[in-house]
């Protein structure tokens, strides 16, 4: 039986409408890792590869704390073989942008773009 090191990350993508606390939740997705080391560069390649976003934020954020943990905990012995378990949410905030619908027509803008259109001139044909 081989032992293999198993990180499950499970993505969660929010959205949340302007400054309001209403969140919706748009979708989740679990993403399988079997890193052979715990390197932040190895993490974000495995990352990317599954096209999560974030990937070197997130491989980074993985790799230092599992390395923190292994740090910490002087019982374990060589080979160590870790499962992982991450809930990833990224929240995206909607804003709607209001218009204001009076003002200059496209005609008078059109003019105002032209007034301020610099033309570049050739010195040497002044000569």
């Amino acid at each position: 039986m081989e032992s293999t090191n198993t990180i499950s990350i499970y993505l969660h993508d929010l959205i949340q409408k302007g400054e309001s606390e209403i969140v919706t939740h748009l979708g989740s997705s679990n993403v399988r890792l079997k890193p052979h080391d715990f390197t932040p560069s190895h993490l974000s390649e495995l990352l990317l590869a599954q096209q999560v976003t974030y990937p070197r934020e997130l491989g980074q954020y993985i790799a230092h704390r599992i390395n923190h943990s292994l740090d910490n905990d002087n019982s374990l012995g060589e080979p160590v073989f870790v499962s992982v378990s991450v809930n990833f949410i990224t929240v995206r905030r909607f804003v709607l942008i209001h218009t204001w619908s009076g003002g200059a027509s496209f005609e008078v803008l059109k003019s105002l773009v032209k007034e301020q259109t610099v033309e570049s001139m050739d010195l040497e044909e002044r000569n």
